[in-house]
């Protein structure tokens, strides 16, 4: 994997270029991150598969959870990755996942992350933040059964994500997913960096990355992932 030194010059001159899909007059999509490793979801999904969690499982249906490729709302264009769900007891989690190969077996990294995604979000009435991590294993929702949960059937994510404001030890939070111009009507592109996570390979090389929104609002809540660029650091 790359190394994280940064190269200015030459991420001034990537932020110029137009990146993806875009139709005239449309907002450009966010700039790749010009020295990591970088999907771009306007060709595809790129394996990244989408996921929920954090709600009762008998109300699942009421979550009406829709992912996968799609366009993306005007005045901007193009293709993202599309998560969407009802969050019902301001608490939803909508996340992609990805496993890569090629790393040193058991080795510790570094992990970072770039999120470009469109959102409506102005921080009122609906959003939430953005978080992203890694783990030695498949991060996935599991049911628990728990007084503090009302001791009912309730998906959890096995993985250590931490709250909505601030990550835990399988990721990180890199912000919130209110819109540059929360004060202008409509969908805007948005691009976050946030701050490394402590990940370990496991014996064949493999790691796991995920990313998602936290939402934090009772109402609908959608975002469209435009692009996912990440930098390993071997410790």
């Amino acid at each position: 994997m790359h190394s994280r030194r940064r190269c200015f010059i030459g991420a001034l001159a990537v932020f110029f270029l137009a990146c993806g899909e875009s139709a005239p007059g449309a907002p450009s999509r966010p700039p790749l991150h010009p020295r990591w490793t970088a999907d771009d979801f306007a060709d595809g999904a790129h394996d990244w598969v989408a996921g929920s969690a954090e709600y009762p499982v008998a109300r699942e249906a009421e979550i009406r959870f829709v992912s996968g490729p799609a366009t993306v709302p005007a005045p901007l264009a193009g293709t993202a990755f599309r998560l969407s769900g009802e969050n019902l007891s301001d608490d939803l989690f909508m996340f992609l996942k990805k496993r890569v190969t090629g790393l040193a077996p058991g080795a510790s990294y570094r992990l970072w992350f770039q999120l470009s995604f469109a959102t409506a979000d102005t921080g009122i009435g609906a959003g939430g933040f953005v978080t992203a991590g890694g783990s030695t294993w498949e991060p996935d929702r599991l049911v628990v059964v728990s007084p503090g949960l009302g001791s009912e059937p309730y998906y959890v994510m096995n993985v250590d994500k931490g709250g909505a404001v601030q990550g835990g030890a399988n990721a990180a939070v890199l912000g919130p997913s209110t819109k540059p111009h929360p004060d202008v009507f409509g969908w805007e592109w948005q691009s976050l960096e946030g701050p490394s996570v402590a990940v370990t390979a496991d014996g064949t090389g493999a790691l796991w990355l995920f990313a998602g929104e936290d939402s934090t609002f009772e109402s609908i809540t959608s975002i469209y992932f435009a692009s996912i660029a990440y930098d390993l650091e071997r410790l």
